[in-house]
């Protein structure tokens, strides 16, 4: 595919990637922030001073879109403040980037765009000196950031009727990123990782340090998934593998199980409890989260194992 990569750098440039926005993914979620349905636009506060990267095709299309935005900068919103845990990698905001609103048109979603604009949005946070990249993503997408490179820390949370969760690489986090065989890998100058910085951020984050279930080898996913969920111990392993392609995600009751594209909000408790309106979810079972409502689901982890085999 013939792309031309620009970054918006007029009004009307940067109302187009508003409308861009709207019209690939946002119609569809009018409840997230940002999202102005009247003017078939979304765009929030801080996103006047924001970066903005396009990738154009023929003509001048607009086929991909995403925004970089400092997390010193004035102008975020409380609600960002609380989704990425300000307070608690506040030593790191200073060196830290918020990578948002990737979003790629949907006649160009088989395409390579989307990996293309997450490293062209790396590069430019890399250049321009930050060191960390947050980003929040539906727990159905937290495996394939994984494999970027990208690691969840802190709780998910509600953000209008969706779940989101936080997570954050480090271009200091250099060994990792190559044994994932992260793209970003790539962009990484030689020598750069500053070791002594890495342990501060996993001081400040210790869940940063884990490795994800897709990059554990057979005998360790099994140990971790099974010590998450213990209903899982008796399971075969033909029958926990496919698990391996999920996001495992932390819940202020718990930690949860979402596996590659499974419809937004529906997740498996692996540990903790959930409280459903009196009903008690335990671990192993199906809930789903939306609206500020959790509701149990009838099922169980492993009778929907099946499920996660055809996707």
């Amino acid at each position: 595919m013939d792309v031309t990569w620009k970054e918006a750098s007029s009004p009307e440039e940067r109302e187009a990637v508003f409308r861009f926005r709207y019209k690939e993914y946002f119609a569809a979620h009018p409840g997230l922030p940002g999202v102005d349905s009247s003017r078939r636009r979304v765009a929030l506060p801080h996103d006047i001073r924001s970066r903005h990267i396009m990738a154009l095709g023929p003509g001048g299309r607009l086929l991909a879109a995403g925004t970089i935005t400092p997390a010193s900068e004035p102008g975020i919103t409380p609600e960002w403040k609380d989704i990425f845990h300000f307070a608690r990698i506040a030593p790191l905001l200073a060196e830290t980037i918020i990578i948002s609103r990737v979003i790629v048109a949907a006649a160009a979603r088989r395409s390579a765009l989307f990996v293309q604009m997450s490293l062209h949005l790396a590069k430019a946070a890399m250049q321009s000196g930050f060191r960390c990249s947050a980003h929040y993503c539906a727990p159905r997408m937290i495996s394939l950031y994984e494999r970027m490179g990208y690691r969840c820390y802190g709780s998910g949370s509600e953000i209008g009727p969706s779940f989101r969760v936080p997570m954050l690489l480090s271009i200091d986090a250099a060994d990792d990123l190559r044994r994932a065989g992260s793209p970003i890998a790539a962009l990484l100058p030689e020598g750069g990782a500053d070791g002594a910085r890495l342990q501060r951020l996993f001081a400040l984050c210790p869940e940063l340090a884990e490795t994800p279930l897709c990059l554990l080898d057979p005998l360790a996913f099994r140990r971790r998934i099974t010590a998450l969920c213990p209903a899982l111990e008796g399971a075969a392993p033909s029958r926990l593998r496919p698990l391996r392609r999920a996001g495992v995600f932390r819940l202020p009751g718990g930690m949860a199980l979402a596996r590659p594209g499974q419809d937004e909000g529906g997740f498996a408790l692996l540990s903790g409890a959930l409280d459903a309106g009196g009903l008690k979810i335990a671990p192993g079972a199906f809930f789903r989260s939306g609206g500020g409502l959790i509701t149990a689901c009838e099922n169980s982890i492993l009778a929907s194992i099946p499920s996660y085999e055809t996707r």
